[in-house]
Protein backbone atom coordinates (compact mmCIF):
# COMPACT_ATOMS: atom_id res chain seq x y z
CA UNK A 1 0.00 0.00 0.00
CA UNK A 2 1.26 3.44 -0.66
CA UNK A 3 0.27 6.87 -1.73
CA UNK A 4 -0.84 6.85 -5.34
CA UNK A 5 0.59 10.36 -5.55
CA UNK A 6 4.16 9.32 -4.67
CA UNK A 7 5.46 8.44 -8.12
CA UNK A 8 3.89 11.47 -9.83
CA UNK A 9 5.28 13.67 -7.02
CA UNK A 10 8.75 12.21 -7.45
CA UNK A 11 8.47 12.63 -11.20
CA UNK A 12 7.41 16.27 -10.86
CA UNK A 13 10.19 16.96 -8.35
CA UNK A 14 12.76 15.40 -10.64
CA UNK A 15 11.43 17.40 -13.57
CA UNK A 16 11.64 20.59 -11.55
CA UNK A 17 15.22 19.83 -10.51
CA UNK A 18 16.16 19.19 -14.13
CA UNK A 19 14.66 22.54 -15.05
CA UNK A 20 16.83 24.27 -12.43
CA UNK A 21 19.87 22.45 -13.75
CA UNK A 22 19.08 23.35 -17.35
CA UNK A 23 18.53 26.99 -16.44
CA UNK A 24 21.84 27.15 -14.58
CA UNK A 25 23.65 25.59 -17.54
CA UNK A 26 21.98 28.05 -19.89
CA UNK A 27 23.11 30.98 -17.73
CA UNK A 28 26.65 29.63 -17.60
CA UNK A 29 26.78 29.17 -21.37
CA UNK A 30 27.52 31.95 -23.82
CA UNK A 31 24.82 30.87 -26.26
CA UNK A 32 21.90 33.28 -26.40
CA UNK A 33 20.03 30.77 -28.57
CA UNK A 34 20.37 28.00 -25.97
CA UNK A 35 19.29 30.34 -23.18
CA UNK A 36 16.16 31.43 -25.06
CA UNK A 37 15.24 27.83 -25.89
CA UNK A 38 15.60 26.89 -22.21
CA UNK A 39 13.36 29.79 -21.20
CA UNK A 40 10.79 28.73 -23.80
CA UNK A 41 10.83 25.16 -22.47
CA UNK A 42 10.30 26.35 -18.89
CA UNK A 43 7.41 28.57 -19.95
CA UNK A 44 5.88 25.64 -21.81
CA UNK A 45 6.14 23.25 -18.86
CA UNK A 46 5.24 25.53 -15.95
CA UNK A 47 2.19 27.74 -15.67
CA UNK A 48 3.88 29.71 -12.90
CA UNK A 49 7.44 30.29 -14.11
CA UNK A 50 8.34 32.10 -10.87
CA UNK A 51 8.72 28.71 -9.16
CA UNK A 52 11.76 28.22 -11.39
CA UNK A 53 13.02 31.77 -11.87
CA UNK A 54 12.69 33.01 -8.28
CA UNK A 55 13.25 29.88 -6.19
CA UNK A 56 16.55 29.86 -4.23
CA UNK A 57 17.52 26.43 -5.53
CA UNK A 58 20.87 27.19 -7.17
CA UNK A 59 23.85 26.36 -4.98
CA UNK A 60 26.96 28.44 -5.66
CA UNK A 61 29.86 27.91 -3.29
CA UNK A 62 28.49 28.93 0.12
CA UNK A 63 25.43 30.73 -1.26
CA UNK A 64 21.80 29.86 -2.01
CA UNK A 65 20.71 31.73 -5.13
CA UNK A 66 17.87 32.09 -7.55
CA UNK A 67 18.37 32.53 -11.29
CA UNK A 68 18.60 36.33 -11.18
CA UNK A 69 21.09 36.25 -8.30
CA UNK A 70 23.17 33.64 -10.07
CA UNK A 71 23.29 35.45 -13.41
CA UNK A 72 24.35 38.63 -11.59
CA UNK A 73 27.12 36.93 -9.62
CA UNK A 74 28.41 35.25 -12.77
CA UNK A 75 28.30 38.53 -14.69
CA UNK A 76 25.99 37.15 -17.39
CA UNK A 77 24.33 40.37 -18.44
CA UNK A 78 22.34 38.91 -21.35
CA UNK A 79 20.83 36.25 -19.11
CA UNK A 80 20.20 38.85 -16.41
CA UNK A 81 18.38 41.12 -18.86
CA UNK A 82 16.35 38.26 -20.35
CA UNK A 83 15.27 37.00 -16.93
CA UNK A 84 14.09 40.48 -15.99
CA UNK A 85 12.14 40.73 -19.23
CA UNK A 86 10.52 37.36 -18.50
CA UNK A 87 9.35 38.56 -15.09
CA UNK A 88 12.06 37.38 -12.68
CA UNK A 89 11.65 39.37 -9.46
CA UNK A 90 14.14 42.08 -8.50
CA UNK A 91 12.63 42.05 -5.01
CA UNK A 92 13.22 38.30 -4.63
CA UNK A 93 16.81 38.80 -5.77
CA UNK A 94 17.40 41.62 -3.30
CA UNK A 95 15.77 39.74 -0.42
CA UNK A 96 17.85 36.64 -1.10
CA UNK A 97 21.09 38.61 -1.28
CA UNK A 98 20.23 40.59 1.85
CA UNK A 99 19.51 37.41 3.81
CA UNK A 100 23.14 36.44 3.11
CA UNK A 101 24.57 39.88 3.93
CA UNK A 102 25.09 40.83 0.29
CA UNK A 103 23.82 43.63 -1.91
CA UNK A 104 23.45 43.41 -5.67
CA UNK A 105 24.99 46.79 -6.47
CA UNK A 106 27.95 46.07 -4.19
CA UNK A 107 28.68 42.85 -6.06
CA UNK A 108 28.34 44.48 -9.47
CA UNK A 109 30.72 47.30 -8.51
CA UNK A 110 33.20 44.97 -6.81
CA UNK A 111 33.43 42.59 -9.74
CA UNK A 112 33.33 45.22 -12.48
CA UNK A 113 30.14 44.05 -14.20
CA UNK A 114 29.54 47.20 -16.22
CA UNK A 115 26.76 45.86 -18.47
CA UNK A 116 24.74 44.69 -15.47
CA UNK A 117 25.29 48.05 -13.76
CA UNK A 118 23.83 49.75 -16.84
CA UNK A 119 20.68 47.66 -16.35
CA UNK A 120 20.47 47.82 -12.57
CA UNK A 121 21.38 51.44 -11.81
CA UNK A 122 18.33 53.03 -13.52
CA UNK A 123 16.05 50.50 -11.80
CA UNK A 124 17.62 51.34 -8.44
CA UNK A 125 17.32 55.10 -8.95
CA UNK A 126 13.70 54.82 -10.10
CA UNK A 127 12.81 52.70 -7.08
CA UNK A 128 14.56 55.15 -4.77
CA UNK A 129 12.65 58.06 -6.28
CA UNK A 130 9.33 56.24 -5.99
CA UNK A 131 10.06 55.04 -2.47
CA UNK A 132 10.23 58.65 -1.35
CA UNK A 133 6.61 58.93 -2.49
CA UNK A 134 5.67 55.46 -1.17
CA UNK A 135 4.74 54.34 -4.70
CA UNK A 136 7.45 51.88 -5.69
CA UNK A 137 6.84 48.16 -6.05
CA UNK A 138 10.59 47.51 -6.34
CA UNK A 139 12.70 47.69 -3.21
CA UNK A 140 16.45 47.76 -2.65
CA UNK A 141 18.10 47.49 0.78
CA UNK A 142 19.34 50.73 2.29
CA UNK A 143 23.06 51.46 2.25
CA UNK A 144 24.40 51.74 5.77
CA UNK A 145 26.72 54.71 6.43
CA UNK A 146 29.17 52.63 8.45
CA UNK A 147 29.75 50.34 5.47
CA UNK A 148 31.37 51.18 2.15
CA UNK A 149 29.16 52.60 -0.57
CA UNK A 150 29.15 50.97 -4.04
CA UNK A 151 31.36 53.71 -5.52
CA UNK A 152 33.89 53.11 -2.74
CA UNK A 153 33.72 49.35 -3.23
CA UNK A 154 34.52 49.89 -6.92
CA UNK A 155 37.48 52.03 -5.84
CA UNK A 156 38.81 49.37 -3.47
CA UNK A 157 38.52 46.80 -6.24
CA UNK A 158 40.21 49.00 -8.85
CA UNK A 159 37.21 49.00 -11.20
CA UNK A 160 37.90 52.21 -13.10
CA UNK A 161 35.39 51.32 -15.84
CA UNK A 162 32.63 51.23 -13.19
CA UNK A 163 33.74 54.50 -11.62
CA UNK A 164 34.06 56.24 -14.99
CA UNK A 165 30.58 55.10 -16.03
CA UNK A 166 29.01 56.25 -12.75
CA UNK A 167 30.73 59.62 -13.08
CA UNK A 168 29.44 60.04 -16.65
CA UNK A 169 25.96 58.82 -15.70
CA UNK A 170 25.56 61.51 -13.04
CA UNK A 171 27.40 64.25 -14.95
CA UNK A 172 25.43 67.48 -14.83
CA UNK A 173 22.89 66.11 -12.38
CA UNK A 174 22.10 67.64 -9.04
CA UNK A 175 21.75 65.68 -5.82
CA UNK A 176 23.94 62.71 -6.68
CA UNK A 177 23.08 59.87 -4.26
CA UNK A 178 25.82 59.61 -1.66
CA UNK A 179 26.37 55.94 -2.48
CA UNK A 180 27.49 56.96 -6.00
CA UNK A 181 29.23 60.23 -5.17
CA UNK A 182 32.98 60.12 -5.83
CA UNK A 183 33.46 62.99 -3.38
CA UNK A 184 31.38 61.46 -0.60
CA UNK A 185 33.19 60.94 2.69
CA UNK A 186 32.72 57.67 4.52
CA UNK A 187 31.47 58.69 7.99
CA UNK A 188 33.31 55.82 9.65
CA UNK A 189 36.77 56.47 8.18
CA UNK A 190 36.54 60.05 7.00
CA UNK A 191 37.92 59.00 3.61
CA UNK A 192 36.70 59.77 0.10
CA UNK A 193 37.41 57.73 -3.04
CA UNK A 194 40.69 59.55 -3.59
CA UNK A 195 42.05 58.57 -0.19
CA UNK A 196 40.81 55.02 -0.75
CA UNK A 197 42.84 54.88 -3.96
CA UNK A 198 45.85 55.84 -1.83
CA UNK A 199 45.06 53.16 0.75
CA UNK A 200 44.86 50.51 -1.98
CA UNK A 201 47.91 51.68 -3.91
CA UNK A 202 46.09 52.32 -7.18
CA UNK A 203 48.00 54.98 -9.11
CA UNK A 204 45.74 54.76 -12.16
CA UNK A 205 42.68 55.61 -10.08
CA UNK A 206 44.63 58.16 -8.07
CA UNK A 207 45.52 60.05 -11.24
CA UNK A 208 41.94 59.72 -12.55
CA UNK A 209 40.45 61.11 -9.35
CA UNK A 210 42.94 63.98 -9.19
CA UNK A 211 43.14 65.11 -12.82
CA UNK A 212 39.69 64.18 -14.13
CA UNK A 213 37.39 64.29 -11.11
CA UNK A 214 39.08 66.99 -8.99
CA UNK A 215 38.71 64.85 -5.89
CA UNK A 216 40.18 66.42 -2.75
CA UNK A 217 43.40 64.56 -1.93
CA UNK A 218 44.64 67.10 0.61
CA UNK A 219 42.04 66.37 3.25
CA UNK A 220 42.73 64.39 6.42
CA UNK A 221 40.81 61.30 7.48
CA UNK A 222 39.33 60.70 10.93
CA UNK A 223 42.73 59.63 12.25
CA UNK A 224 44.26 62.91 11.06
CA UNK A 225 46.24 61.08 8.38
CA UNK A 226 47.03 62.72 5.06
CA UNK A 227 47.15 60.93 1.71
CA UNK A 228 50.84 59.99 2.00
CA UNK A 229 50.39 58.48 5.47
CA UNK A 230 47.30 56.57 4.30
CA UNK A 231 49.30 55.26 1.34
CA UNK A 232 52.13 54.13 3.63
CA UNK A 233 49.63 52.41 5.93
CA UNK A 234 48.38 50.40 2.96
CA UNK A 235 51.97 49.72 1.84
CA UNK A 236 52.77 48.05 5.16
CA UNK A 237 49.86 45.63 4.73
CA UNK A 238 50.12 44.77 1.04
CA UNK A 239 53.79 45.30 0.14
CA UNK A 240 53.07 46.08 -3.50
CA UNK A 241 55.49 48.39 -5.29
CA UNK A 242 52.71 50.43 -6.87
CA UNK A 243 52.40 52.12 -3.46
CA UNK A 244 55.82 53.70 -3.99
CA UNK A 245 54.58 55.17 -7.27
CA UNK A 246 51.53 56.53 -5.44
CA UNK A 247 53.66 58.14 -2.72
CA UNK A 248 55.87 59.75 -5.36
CA UNK A 249 52.80 60.95 -7.27
CA UNK A 250 51.29 62.48 -4.14
CA UNK A 251 54.50 64.34 -3.35
CA UNK A 252 55.52 65.44 -6.85
CA UNK A 253 52.15 66.02 -8.55
CA UNK A 254 49.54 66.61 -5.84
CA UNK A 255 52.08 68.47 -3.66
CA UNK A 256 51.01 66.92 -0.37
CA UNK A 257 52.76 68.59 2.58
CA UNK A 258 55.69 66.27 3.27
CA UNK A 259 56.46 67.95 6.59
CA UNK A 260 53.11 67.00 8.15
CA UNK A 261 53.75 64.37 10.84
CA UNK A 262 56.99 63.59 9.04
CA UNK A 263 58.52 61.51 11.83
CA UNK A 264 55.47 59.24 11.90
CA UNK A 265 55.63 59.08 8.11
CA UNK A 266 59.28 58.01 8.15
CA UNK A 267 58.59 55.38 10.81
CA UNK A 268 55.85 53.89 8.64
CA UNK A 269 58.09 53.59 5.58
CA UNK A 270 59.75 50.21 5.04
CA UNK A 271 60.61 50.12 1.35
CA UNK A 272 64.17 51.49 0.85
CA UNK A 273 63.09 53.44 -2.24
CA UNK A 274 60.32 55.09 -0.24
CA UNK A 275 62.66 55.91 2.64
CA UNK A 276 65.14 57.52 0.26
CA UNK A 277 62.36 59.49 -1.42
CA UNK A 278 60.94 60.80 1.85
CA UNK A 279 64.29 61.71 3.40
CA UNK A 280 65.36 63.45 0.19
CA UNK A 281 62.17 65.50 0.00
CA UNK A 282 62.38 66.38 3.69
CA UNK A 283 65.99 67.48 3.23
CA UNK A 284 64.77 69.91 0.56
CA UNK A 285 62.53 71.36 3.27
CA UNK A 286 65.47 71.68 5.65
CA UNK A 287 64.54 68.64 7.73
CA UNK A 288 67.27 66.03 8.10
CA UNK A 289 66.17 62.60 9.26
CA UNK A 290 67.92 59.25 9.28
CA UNK A 291 66.29 55.86 9.14
CA UNK A 292 68.61 52.88 8.98
CA UNK A 293 67.65 50.41 6.30
CA UNK A 294 68.11 47.18 8.18
CA UNK A 295 69.37 44.02 6.51
CA UNK A 296 66.26 42.10 7.46
CA UNK A 297 63.87 44.55 5.80
CA UNK A 298 61.20 42.62 3.88
CA UNK A 299 61.85 45.03 1.01
CA UNK A 300 65.60 44.45 0.66
CA UNK A 301 66.73 44.01 -2.95
CA UNK A 302 63.21 44.94 -3.99
CA UNK A 303 62.82 46.35 -7.50
CA UNK A 304 59.81 47.13 -9.64
CA UNK A 305 60.43 44.30 -12.09
CA UNK A 306 61.42 41.65 -9.57
CA UNK A 307 59.63 39.06 -7.48
CA UNK A 308 58.87 39.67 -3.82
CA UNK A 309 61.28 38.19 -1.30
CA UNK A 310 60.33 34.53 -0.89
CA UNK A 311 59.77 35.05 2.82
CA UNK A 312 56.70 37.13 2.00
CA UNK A 313 55.12 34.27 0.08
CA UNK A 314 53.46 36.65 -2.36
CA UNK A 315 54.01 37.29 -6.06
CA UNK A 316 55.08 40.73 -7.16
CA UNK A 317 52.57 42.82 -9.03
CA UNK A 318 52.18 46.48 -9.92
CA UNK A 319 48.71 45.80 -11.30
CA UNK A 320 46.15 48.04 -9.60
CA UNK A 321 43.70 45.16 -9.39
CA UNK A 322 46.15 43.15 -7.33
CA UNK A 323 44.91 45.22 -4.41
CA UNK A 324 41.47 43.68 -4.84
CA UNK A 325 39.17 44.33 -1.92
CA UNK A 326 35.47 43.82 -1.66
CA UNK A 327 34.80 41.22 -4.36
CA UNK A 328 37.36 38.94 -2.76
CA UNK A 329 35.67 39.51 0.59
CA UNK A 330 32.45 38.13 -0.92
CA UNK A 331 34.31 34.93 -1.88
CA UNK A 332 32.42 34.89 -5.14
Amino acid sequence: MGCKQCKPCEKNLSFKQRSFSQLKEAIDGNSSKKFQSTIALIKHNFKDISIIFDAPDINHKHLKLNSLCYSLIQGKHEAFSSLLNEGASINKMNDLFESQNLRALDIVCAKGYLEILKILLPIYLESKSHNENMQSTVHFPDFEPEKSFPIQIATKSGMIQIISYIRSFFSGRENIPVEFDINAINPRTGENCGLLACRYGNQLLLDFFYRTCNVDLRMLNKDNENAVIICLQGFKKRRIYSYFNCVKYLIDVVKIDITYRYQFMINLAECPDTIRLLTSKLAEEGINVDKTETANSPFRNFHENSQFSSELGLPFSCNARSTFGSAKDYLL
